[in-house]
């Protein structure tokens, strides 16, 4: 026997009082994952050096972006729900968008499509980098669906096929213990954005495209919920999504490298034209204490030296630039820099 059916009842969590009003978990999730998805969209943005003027306008962007993910959520959620009434009834079919929910599978493609389609007009000095900021804004994403997860696992929806599995969690709407996807799901988000985060250095747009996609196509092959039906009998349309998702993953690797090998040309050319794609930030916690809690004076002028980045750009191979900078000590007047030791 499956003990899950009397330690866990999602319907306990459905809602959560909070100074005496009732208010749906899965709110409570959403807004804290756009909260997170923001301040990290923030800080990698300032991290990698991005001007007051340019995050300006790429929140502006992101933020059209944000409500097409919404509406392409509901149309196409809408729209699979629509396509299964047509096949089970033999109805014409129509759109009735009291008949669907959301979907994020569909909201995020659109976002992304939209996102690359208004950048140029917002970023006409810096058109040419969407792809660098959209790098940024996927590890958001990445830890604010996470959050959507839970939310989905507390409000008792998505849930998976009915199982026997120790994992398994009794749900009312399906009757039985059923595998909680929604956590599987999250548990792969949270693995995947400290990945991103911490680890991986760049091709974030595509890694996050591909990967998230092929965990998808398997994930649905365990969920037990209605999502609606495809054209495409033997593909939920979730897999369907995911199939897009990937070869617009393909795509964008693709069209990256070419992109990179101009720079590189032009680059060659002339050495200012550009500033590289690539930065690596090679300061420890360690050495950034250092700098700021101990003093260094000029061993020329005695003055007190100040904090300051040393940049050196580098080929990483034939379509890459590198542009490594690190903490040193520097004197303005006598121009000297020093290493921290």
């Amino acid at each position: 026997m499956n003990i899950s059916k009397f330690l866990f009842n999602v319907d306990k969590w459905d809602n959560i009082v909070i100074f005496g009003k009732s208010i749906s978990s899965y709110a409570i999730m959403m807004v804290i994952g756009v909260i997170c998805c923001a301040l990290v969209f923030f800080y990698r943005l300032r991290k990698y050096g991005t001007d007051e003027k340019t995050i300006d306008r790429l929140t502006i962007i992101t933020l059209i972006g944000g409500m097409f993910v919404y509406l392409g959520a509901s149309f196409f959620d809408t729209l699979w729900h629509c396509i299964e009434l047509h096949l089970e009834t033999g109805e014409p079919f129509k759109l009735d968008f009291n008949e669907g929910g959301i979907t994020f599978s569909g909201g995020i493609i659109t976002g992304i499509i939209v996102f690359f389609i208004i950048f140029p007009f917002g970023m006409k000095y810096d058109k040419n980098r969407s792809i660098n900021y959209m790098d940024q804004i996927v590890i958001g994403i990445l830890i604010a669906h996470c959050f959507g997860r839970i939310g989905c696992f507390l409000a008792g929806c998505c849930y998976g096929k009915e199982t026997d599995f120790f994992l398994g969690i009794y749900y009312s709407e399906a009757g039985t213990v059923v595998h909680p996807t929604q956590l599987y799901e999250a548990t792969f988000l949270l693995v995947a954005f400290i990945v991103f985060f911490l680890f991986l250095k760049k091709y974030h747009t595509e890694t996050y495209l591909i990967s998230y996609g092929i965990f998808r196509i398997f994930i649905e092959m365990l969920r037990g919920d209605d999502r609606g039906a495809s054209p495409f009998g033997f593909l939920t349309p979730s897999q369907l999504m995911s199939i897009v998702m990937i070869a617009g993953g393909i795509l964008i690797f693709f069209l990256r490298k070419r992109v990179l090998r101009k720079e590189l040309e032009k680059y060659h050319q002339d050495p200012t034209s550009i500033t590289p794609r690539i930065r690596y930030y090679e300061a420890s916690y360690k050495n950034i204490f250092k700098g700021l809690t101990k003093k260094c004076n000029c061993p020329t002028c005695n003055n007190k030296m100040k904090l300051s980045w040393h940049k050196e750009i580098t080929e990483v191979n034939e379509v890459e630039l590198k542009n490594t900078e690190h903490l040193v000590y520097y004197c303005k007047e006598c121009n000297i820099e020093q290493e921290i030791e």
